[in-house]
């Protein structure tokens, strides 16, 4: 459940720094909004990969 959370909160992340992006009228915030977007963008495929990771383990474990 917590990492539902922290997903959506980088999703949010991800939308404001796209957002801050688009809108930049100078390079420092062009930058920080990309940044902000794509470090939103890694951490939740960051969590999906955990997600399967623990799947994967958990059902290895099961099958001995």
């Amino acid at each position: 459940m917590s990492d539902m959370i922290f997903g959506v909160f980088a999703s949010i992340a991800c939308l404001l720094g796209l957002t801050l992006a688009a809108g930049a009228l100078d390079q420092g915030m062009a930058m920080f909004g990309s940044a902000l977007a794509a470090f939103g963008y890694l951490f939740v495929v960051f969590l999906v990969k955990r997600h399967f990771d623990v799947q994967e383990l958990t059902a290895a474990a099961e099958r001995g």
